[in-house]
């Protein structure tokens, strides 16, 4: 059932907040695959959930949050409009809107395809 709601349990670092972000069901394959991918990149990186995000940081810099609506993941990107190379200008300036997580730059995650350009970003934002 879509309504009901599971934990993402494999990958927090730290447990203390776990009750509070949930991933829809349908969102979880995505979400398990985006953050293996994410931790093949640097096996330092930790994931922390939030009341209504995970973050996900590498020592003490945020790399970027994801928030999960009804249709889709979020990411949000630890990173000024600029900084980061964006060729086909998929990424969305969030820097004056309000948003849960952190970061300015907005990604839809709408399939697993797309990881590996998520990947490719989240990479310019520990090199910044």
């Amino acid at each position: 059932d879509d309504a009901e709601e599971q934990l993402p349990q494999g990958h927090l670092s730290d447990k203390s907040d776990e009750r509070f972000f949930t991933v829809r069901p349908k969102f979880l394959s995505l979400y398990n695959n985006l953050v293996d991918e994410i931790l093949k990149l640097n096996s330092d990186i930790t994931v922390t959930a939030k009341k209504v995000y995970i973050k996900f940081m590498l020592g003490k810099k945020y790399l970027f949050t994801i928030d999960c609506n009804n249709s889709e993941i979020i990411v949000y990107l630890c990173a000024k409009p600029g900084q980061i190379e964006d060729p086909k200008k998929i990424l969305k300036d969030v820097s004056a809107t309000g948003h849960h997580g952190l970061g300015d730059l907005r990604f839809n995650l709408n399939d697993s395809e797309q990881i590996p350009l998520i990947c490719e970003f989240v990479n310019q934002v520990i090199n910044l």
